[in-house]
């Protein structure tokens, strides 16, 4: 039964203390789980785990990249964890045979549960829903999966993980811990008044803190919206199209891992903010305003 142990775990590419839990009452058997430690601790976990993560090794950079440490999002994961359920969807699904209402109804007709619409949002090809509790949650979690019209939800837990691209690393990034200053504009670039859509983050990395550090290394704005029914958000600027990128990458750092998401760019021409206005004071051109907001730069 040990040797069957030791297969499946290295099948598995888990690290010590996730075997240890996972197989306790296996460990039981043995009735010593010293001794099954030090056959476990014998095989060099970390070793093992990083040969495989190493394996192959590829070399990558990132210009487009914001890293934030994870004691950095921690309060706003705490916020979503143990209440938030990820609802996976058939790649065969139809747009149109799920939606949020539909999954509202399904959650009440299985569960007895009233979820409002707006806790149910859209991410990454599926969706999440956000319970008031723990109780609640794990009756979600209790169904396995979720009849949608005729589509089967699969129904897993949530975590500040989910979504993310994990990369080992066996030192610092060069730019931890630096914020590349927003690109200053050059005499031929137009600056424009434009509107950026960002599409990708999870819901703990969706928030004006996040957005705030990642427009730091792009460009300044002078207005935001978060819009939690498919996790986007939206800024205004005033700036060139040319320094606005198509892509970017959101890292957080724990221990020596980085846990990676992709924030997808999209850019358009608006009009002009309103002018701010003051009783007895001429008020600023339309134009001006934004141009003022950005000549820090």
């Amino acid at each position: 039964m040990l040797i069957t142990m030791v297969l499946t775990f290295r099948k598995e590419n888990c690290c010590l203390q996730f075997v240890l839990k996972k197989y306790s009452s296996i460990f039981l058997l043995f009735g010593n789980i010293n001794i099954v430690v030090f056959i476990l601790t014998s095989l060099n976990l970390s070793t093992f785990l990083q040969e495989r993560l190493m394996a192959d090794p590829v070399e990558w950079s990132r210009e487009n990249i914001t890293f934030l440490h994870e004691n950095e999002v921690n309060a706003d994961a705490e916020n979503w964890l143990a209440v938030t359920v990820v609802l996976k969807v058939p790649p065969t699904a139809n747009q149109d045979s799920v939606n949020r209402e539909l999954i509202r109804c399904a959650i009440l007709d299985k569960c007895r549960i009233i979820v409002f619409k707006s806790d149910i949002m859209q991410y990454d090809h599926g969706y999440l829903v956000r319970t008031s509790g723990r109780e609640e949650t794990q009756l979600i979690l209790n169904t396995d999966f979720l009849d949608v019209g005729p589509n089967k939800l699969i129904v897993y837990p949530w975590s500040p993980y989910n979504g993310s691209t994990c990369q080992y690393f066996d030192h610092i990034p060069p730019n931890i811990g630096m914020v590349t200053p927003a690109k200053r504009p050059r005499e031929s670039d137009v600056l424009e008044n434009l509107k950026v859509r960002g599409h990708g983050l999870p819901p703990h990395l969706c928030t004006s803190n996040v957005i705030r550090k990642v427009f730091s290394s792009i460009c300044r704005f002078h207005k935001m919206e978060i819009y939690q029914g498919d996790l986007s958000f939206a800024i205004w600027t005033f700036a060139s199209r040319q320094c606005i990128p198509d892509t970017w990458t959101v890292a957080v750092i724990k221990d020596t891992m980085l846990y990676m998401w992709p924030l997808w760019l999209f850019v358009e021409g608006c009009a002009p903010p309103p002018a701010p206005r003051s009783e007895g004071k001429c008020s600023y051109n339309t134009f001006l305003a934004p141009l003022l907001l950005h000549s820090s730069l």
